[in-house]
C-alpha cells in the first residue's frame, strides 16, 4: 500500500509538472505571437468597417469607430488617415489633429500636403507654416505647395515669403494668371511712390486676358485710386465697366473712382450699389466702409436705419455704423448702438467703443469694466488682440495700449519690436516688476541671451525676488565679459545684498570715471561708502545724483544711503533724550514696546536710538516717535525702524504709510528671521495686505514653507487672482517638481494661458504618477484640451470616476472637453452645473464662451 500511494504520489506529481511546462511554453506563444495577431485582425477589422461607413457617406460613424480603433492601436497609420478624412468631411478642426499623427507615423510629400491643406480650411495659419516649413524640403519641386504656402504668407501679410513661393510657383508653373496676378498685387502695394512703370505695363497687358481681366484691371483702378490720378482712373473705370457681373468689390471701387474723377455721378453711382447690396450684410458693411472712406459718414446711420431688421441685426454693419459714428463723434448715439445686446464674434470692439464713450463722460469704474472685457474677448486670439491694440494706439490710450501690448507680448515673446517698447514704457513708468516680468520671459525663451538675463538680475536685486538666482546670474555673465559694466554692477548690487558692502565697493571703484558717472551707479556708490563708515565720501556722493531717472528701488537705495549719514550725525542728541526719559520714568513703559514683539536674535542688544524708540512706542506718543524714526537708520534692524515709520503714519499718512511699509520689505535681509518678524508685526497691527506682501518676500526668498504657502495661495484664490496663485507656486515648484502643488501649478497656468509648456509636461508628469487619481486626471484632460487634442481629452474625462475636488470644478472641463468633440447636450448640461460663485474670472469666461458657442450651434 506504501508503495502504491508513493507511486500515485509520484505520478500527480509528474503531471503537475508537465501542466506547468505546458504552460509556460503556450504562455509565449500566446503573448508574443497570438495576441499581436489578434490585435492587428482586430484593427484591420475596424478600419475595415470605417472604410465602409465612408462608402456610405456616414461620416460621424467612420470617424467614431476610428477612434475606438485608436484607443488601443496608437500606430495604425490608415486609421489616422480615415479619421482625419471623416473629420475633414464632418468640418471639424480636429481634422488636422489625426493629420498632424498620420504625418508623424508617415511623414509622405501627400500626407505633409494635406496637413498644410487642412490647416488653411481651417485658418490655422499658424499649424500652416509649421506644415510648410516641415514639407518645404520633399515638396520644393510641387507647384501647389508653393501655391499653398503663397496663399499662406500672403494671409499673415509676410510679403517676402509670400513673393518667394509665388516665384517659384512660376517657374514651375509659367503660364498661371492667378500666380502672376498675386505677385503683381504684391509688387504694386510695395511701390508706394508708382515709380515702376514696367510692372504697371505688364499688369496692363494681364488685362487684355480675358481670363485675368478683372483682377488686372481692379488692380490698376485701386492703384491710380490710391493715387489719385484722375484722367488715368476715369479711363480705368470705364473699361471695369464694360466687364459683365461686376463683384461686389470691384462696384465699391467704381464708387471710389467716381468720388474722385466724375464727382457728379457719385450719387448716382452709390444709390445704385446701395440697392443691389442692402438684403446683404456683408456687402452692405463694405459700401458703409466705403461711404466712411470718402467722407460721407453722415450718410451712414441714415442708410442703417432704412435696411431690413435682418440686416441691422449683423454685427459687421453695426460696426460699420459705429466706425461712421464715431469719425462724428456722437457719444450718445454711439453708446446706443454698442449697448444692444452682444456682437457675439466682435464683441471685444463693442466693449471697446462702449469703453471709449464712457472715458469721454468721465465714468471711471464704468470704463475699467467695460476695458477689461474688451482685453478678455479679445483672449489669446493675435489677430483680435492687434485690432484692439491699433484702435487703442490710434485713440491715444497710453495705459491701455500697453495693456494689450502685454497680452499680445504673452503671445508672441519673440517679438522684438514688442518687446521694445514694453521696456521703455515700463522704464518711464518706473515699474520695475513689470521689467523684472519682461526679463524673466525673455530669459525662459533664450536661456542664452546675456543681456536679458543680467538685466533679469539687476532688477530681481532691486525687488529683492529671486535674490539666491540673481546672485548666480551676475556671477556667471561677468565670468562671461569681465569688462562690461553694467554686468559688473549687478554683482555689486549682488554682494552688497549679502552684507559685502567691502567687495561691492571695491568692484564698483574697478569701473572708469566715465562709468561711474550714471545715477544709477553713483546711487550705488554712495550706498555702499555709507555702508563701509565713510559717510563723508558717501555725502559728496549724493549731491551729484540727479534723481529723476532712477527706478523707485534705485532713489529707495539713494535714501538709505541719506539714512545712514544722518543717523551718524544724530547719536549724542538721542542718548541724551533717552537719559531724559528714563529719568522721567516713562521707560517703564517698555513692556508695552515693540522690541517685545521682535524674536531675541533682533532685539538683543538694542541701539541708543531702538532703545529711545520703545519708549516712546509703549509711552504711545506717536508723534515724537515719527520724528525719530525719521531721523534715524538701525543698520541691519533698519527695515524694523521703517515698519515702525509705517505704523506712525498708518492714520493720517496713507500714502507715506504705504511707502515706509515697501521700503522696509525692499531692505528687510534675506532671511526668514527678519522677514518673519515683518509678518509677525503687521499680524499685531491688523494689516492684512502687509501680512500677504511680507509673506510674498518671503516665500520667493524661502518657498519651502508649506504653512506659508498654503496661506497665501488661500488668500489669493478667495481674492480670485489667477496670476498671482500662479505666481505663488513656481518658486515652489521651482524647488519641487513632483509635489501635489504642481498640479494646481499646472492648473492655473493653463487656465491664465501662460507657460503652457511647463503646464502640460506637469499635468502629463501628475497623471503618470498617479492617474486614479480624479484631479490629475481633470487636469490632464484640461491640458489635452488646451493643446486641441480633444478625442484624447475625452478618453481621459470618460474613465475618471466622480470625485469631490477642491482645485476645480469637473463640470467645466467635461464642458470644454464636450463642446470641442461636437457633444453638446453634454456641454451644456455641464455647464449648467457650474458653481459661478467661487469661480475664477479665467473659469467664468471659459464658462461665458461654452454658453455662447453651445447657443450659437444650437441656432
Amino acid at each position: 500500500m506504501k508503495l502504491l500511494r508513493f507511486i500515485l504520489q509520484r505520478r500527480w506529481l509528474l503531471v503537475l509538472v508537465a501542466l506547468g511546462i505546458l504552460g509556460g511554453v503556450s504562455y509565449y506563444p500566446l503573448k508574443h505571437v497570438v495576441r499581436p495577431r489578434v490585435k492587428a485582425w482586430r484593427s484591420a477589422k475596424l478600419n475595415e468597417s470605417a472604410r465602409d461607413f465612408l462608402r456610405q457617406e456616414d461620416w460621424l460613424n467612420a470617424l467614431l469607430m476610428t477612434r475606438k480603433n485608436l484607443q488601443g492601436a496608437a500606430d495604425n497609420v490608415e486609421a489616422w488617415r480615415i479619421a482625419a478624412l471623416a473629420a475633414k468631411k464632418l468640418n471639424r478642426p480636429e481634422a488636422i489633429f489625426y493629420q498632424d499623427s498620420l504625418c508623424r507615423l508617415s511623414p509622405s510629400k501627400e500626407n505633409q500636403m494635406e496637413y498644410i491643406r487642412l490647416a488653411i480650411l481651417f485658418k490655422q495659419d499658424g499649424m500652416a507654416v509649421q506644415g510648410i516649413k516641415k514639407a518645404g524640403g520633399s515638396a520644393a519641386n510641387d507647384p501647389d505647395f508653393h501655391e499653398m504656402a503663397a496663399q499662406v504668407y500672403s494671409r499673415l501679410e509676410r510679403r517676402t515669403e509670400s513673393k518667394y513661393h509665388l516665384l517659384s510657383l512660376l517657374e514651375l508653373r509659367p503660364t498661371d494668371k492667378k500666380a502672376e496676378l498675386d505677385l503683381a498685387a504684391i509688387e504694386i502695394a510695395e511701390d508706394t511712390e508708382r515709380k515702376n512703370l514696367a510692372l504697371r505695363g505688364r499688369i496692363r497687358s494681364l488685362a487684355d486676358n480675358p481670363e485675368s481681366r478683372l483682377r488686372a484691371l481692379s488692380m490698376l483702378l485701386a492703384d491710380s485710386v490710391r493715387g489719385e490720378v484722375i484722367v488715368e482712373t476715369a479711363e480705368l473705370a470705364n473699361r471695369l465697366r464694360l466687364v459683365p457681373n461686376l463683384p461686389i468689390h470691384e462696384r465699391l471701387l467704381l464708387v471710389h473712382a467716381s468720388h474722385l474723377a466724375t464727382p457728379a455721378k457719385l450719387a448716382e453711382d452709390l444709390a445704385a450699389l446701395q440697392r443691389e447690396t442692402a438684403t446683404k450684410a456683408s456687402e452692405v458693411s463694405s459700401v458703409m466702409r466705403l461711404m466712411s472712406t470718402i467722407g460721407m459718414n453722415e450718410d451712414v446711420p441714415k442708410w442703417y436705419r432704412t435696411l431690413t431688421d435682418e440686416v441691422r441685426a449683423s454685427e459687421i454693419v453695426k460696426l460699420s455704423v459705429a466706425e461712421a459714428i464715431f469719425a462724428l463723434k456722437r457719444w450718445s448715439e454711439l453708446r446706443s448702438l454698442v449697448t444692444e445686446g452682444s456682437w457675439t464674434n466682435l464683441e471685444y470692439v463693442r466693449r471697446a467703443f462702449l469703453a471709449y464713450t464712457y472715458k469721454v463722460d468721465g465714468s471711471v469704474s464704468a470704463f475699467d469694466e467695460a476695458w477689461k472685457g474688451a482685453v478678455l474677448d479679445a483672449g489669446d486670439n493675435v489677430r483680435e488682440t492687434l485690432d484692439l491694440y491699433t484702435r487703442v494706439e490710434r485713440w491715444g490710450w497710453q495705459r491701455e495700449r500697453f495693456d494689450v501690448l502685454w497680452r499680445l507680448f504673452s503671445m508672441m515673446p519673440e517679438n522684438k519690436d514688442i518687446r521694445q517698447m514694453l521696456l521703455l514704457w515700463e522704464r518711464q513708468q518706473g515699474n520695475t516688476a513689470n521689467l523684472n516680468r519682461l526679463f524673466a520671459r525673455i530669459v525662459d525663451m533664450d536661456p542664452n541671451d546675456r543681456v536679458a538675463k543680467n538685466n533679469f538680475a539687476y532688477t530681481s536685486l532691486l525687488l529683492d525676488a529671486n535674490v539666491s538666482r540673481a546672485g548666480l546670474i551676475a556671477k556667471e555673465v561677468v565670468e562671461a565679459e569681465p569688462e562690461n559694466p553694467y554686468y559688473k554692477t549687478t554683482l555689486a548690487l549682488s554682494l552688497y545684498k549679502q552684507g559685502k558692502e567691502v567687495e561691492a565697493l571695491t568692484i564698483l571703484d574697478s569701473l572708469r570715471t566715465s562709468a561711474l558717472a550714471t545715477p544709477e551707479r553713483t546711487a550705488l556708490r554712495a550706498l555702499f561708502l555709507a555702508g563701509n563708515g565713510k559717510h563723508e565720501e558717501a555725502s559728496a556722493a549724493l549731491e551729484k545724483i540727479v534723481a529723476r531717472g532712477l527706478l523707485p528701488e534705485e532713489k529707495r537705495l539713494s535714501n538709505t544711503a541719506l539714512s545712514e549719514i544722518a543717523k551718524n550725525q544724530r547719536s549724542k542728541d538721542n542718548v541724551q533724550r533717552l537719559r531724559s526719559i528714563q529719568d522721567t520714568g516713562t521707560a517703564g513703559f517698555n513692556r508695552a514696546g515693540f522690541l517685545v514683539l521682535l524674536p531675541a536674535t533682533l532685539s538683543a542688544n538694542p541701539s541708543v536710538e531702538m532703545q529711545l524708540a520703545d519708549s516712546l512706542f509703549a509711552a504711545k506718543d506717536l508723534k515724537a516717535l515719527s520724528d525719530i524714526l525719521r531721523e534715524g537708520q538701525w543698520r541691519e534692524r533698519d527695515f524694523i525702524r521703517l515698519a515702525l515709520l509705517s505704523y506712525t503714519q498708518r492714520r493720517d499718512q496713507a500714502g507715506a504709510a504705504r511707502d515706509s511699509w515697501q521700503h522696509a520689505l525692499s531692505i528687510a535681509p534675506r532671511n526668514a528671521i527678519a522677514l518673519q518678524s515683518l509678518c509677525d508685526l503687521a499680524s499685531k497691527w491688523s494689516w492684512t495686505t502687509e501680512r500677504i506682501e511680507a509673506l510674498n518676500v518671503l516665500h520667493a526668498f524661502a518657498p519651502g514653507d508649506s504653512a506659508r504657502l498654503n496661506e497665501l495661495m488661500a488668500f489669493y484664490r478667495q481674492a480670485k487672482r489667477t496670476p498671482e496663485l500662479v505666481r505663488v507656486l513656481r518658486p515652489w515648484i521651482e524647488n519641487s517638481r513632483n509635489s501635489p502643488e504642481s498640479v494646481a501649478y499646472a492648473y492655473y497656468a493653463l487656465l491664465s494661458n501662460v507657460d503652457l509648456s511647463q503646464a502640460t509636461v506637469m499635468a502629463k508628469n501628475a497623471f503618470d504618477a498617479d492617474p486614479r487619481n480624479a484631479e490629475r486626471r481633470f487636469v490632464y484632460a484640461f491640458s489635452l484640451w488646451r493643446q486641441q487634442r480633444f478625442p484624447e481629452a475625452d478618453a481621459v474625462l470618460k474613465e475618471t470616476q466622480p470625485a469631490l475636488l477642491s482645485l476645480l470644478q469637473s463640470s467645466l472641463i467635461r464642458a470644454l472637453v464636450a463642446l470641442d468633440n461636437g457633444n453638446l447636450p453634454e456641454a451644456q448640461q455641464q455647464v449648467s452645473g457650474f458653481d459661478e460663485a467661487p469661480a475664477l474670472p479665467e473659469e467664468l469666461e471659459l464658462v461665458r464662451k461654452v454658453t455662447a458657442k453651445v447657443a450659437e450651434l444650437k441656432s
